[in-house]
């Protein structure tokens, strides 16, 4: 496998090409529709709120929640990503403001209600750079806001039920994954395969594999005052080896 190592920016040049096209076409719209019920559902007021999306990729909660009134703004670095995403706020008219930029430099102005990153998003980075987008989002909440922190990649689930190897056809492509679990390392390093018509893609990705209690801990050291735990889009408590883990962090 010809992944990089836990200290490679490899999230900077990962979504282009074919696995750009990935982004808009992966999660099916009623999937999207879900999601955002969710975070409506979690957030700290009924009102209409001010909510930051990141990473947004090609913004397609951002679009459905600003739909419903919120006002919204996305961040990713993806340049491709911030271009369909602009594209698709101007389309449906909706005033969402899009920009390129990294998750761990977010606006630290205490200026939002909610900050949600979603999509297996989170532990890009090494323990360092987690840290840093944790502290980010806490700085960036106003007292009483919510991070919703969508990250499924916990130890209790990965080592015991993750299918190593796996493909299906997305956006009229093939897409082949094939990950090992490096102990030592607590990462959880994947090659994926891109394949459509004679073009093949080979592109290398690194997950931080946390304990549930090494997460806990990770997100209340970041300054957040609470913090609950949820399976996937449920009102369940998480349990040992659930395929989903969504974190709700109060400042």
């Amino acid at each position: 496998m010809n992944s990089k190592n836990a200290n490679s920016e490899w999230w900077a040049d990962f979504f282009t090409g074919l696995a750009a096209k990935t982004l808009g076409s992966i999660y099916p719209q009623e999937q999207t529709i879900q999601e955002a019920d969710f975070i409506e559902s979690v957030l700290p007021s009924k009102n209409k709120l001010r909510i930051l999306d990141a990473p947004c990729g090609t913004g397609r909660l951002s679009l459905e929640l600003a739909k419903r009134g919120h006002s919204l703004v996305g961040v990713d670095i993806c340049k491709e990503a911030i271009a369909e995403a602009q594209a698709n706020a101007q389309e449906a008219n909706l005033p969402i403001e899009f920009s390129l930029g990294d998750m761990r430099d977010l606006p630290n102005d205490s200026s939002f209600d909610a900050i949600f990153c979603m999509g297996n998003s989170f532990a890009y980075f090494d323990d360092e750079g987690n840290k840093a987008f944790l502290t980010a989002c806490y700085q960036t909440l106003k007292p009483g806001g919510m991070l919703i922190l969508d990250a499924p990649l916990v130890a209790e689930s990965i080592y015991s039920s993750f299918p190593p190897n796996s493909w299906g056809r997305i956006a009229g492509m093939l897409m082949l994954r094939n990950a090992v679990v490096k102990h030592e390392e607590s990462r959880l390093e994947t090659e994926y395969t891109f394949i459509q018509d004679d073009i093949t893609e080979v592109k290398s990705a690194s997950y931080r594999v946390h304990s549930f209690r090494e997460l806990k801990n990770l997100i209340l050291n970041a300054g957040f005052n609470s913090v609950e735990d949820r399976i996937e889009l449920s009102e369940k408590p998480y349990t040992a080896g659930a395929m989903g883990l969504i974190w709700l962090a109060t400042r």
